[in-house]
């Protein structure tokens, strides 16, 4: 892999509601905002990873988001530091 110069950027997350059923990052593009959907992984019981590999030309802020089965927004977060973390809470259903 020494022949790739560029980075990819890699969003993930653990799910911890079930009530996410979908997870998509957005970030802006030259003209538009650009969607990208997540994967989801059973990595066990109860338990889904989700992760997602952006371009490169993909820059901050990203915005995250969290579906419900019926497509409703349920929670979200904009990461505005490529190296931060943190929680996204369910909103009020």
């Amino acid at each position: 892999m020494s022949h790739i110069s560029t980075s990819f950027p890699m969003l993930f997350g653990h799910i911890l509601d079930p009530a996410i059923q979908r997870v998509t990052v957005e970030f802006e593009g030259d003209e538009k905002p650009v969607v990208t959907e997540a994967k989801l992984v059973e990595v066990g019981p109860e338990s889904i990873i989700w992760f997602v590999l952006l371009p490169s030309s993909a820059t901050i802020p990203y915005e995250i988001k969290g579906f419900n089965d019926k497509g409703e927004l349920v929670t979200h977060k904009q990461m505005d530091d490529p190296n931060g973390m943190g929680s996204m809470v369910l909103e009020e259903r």
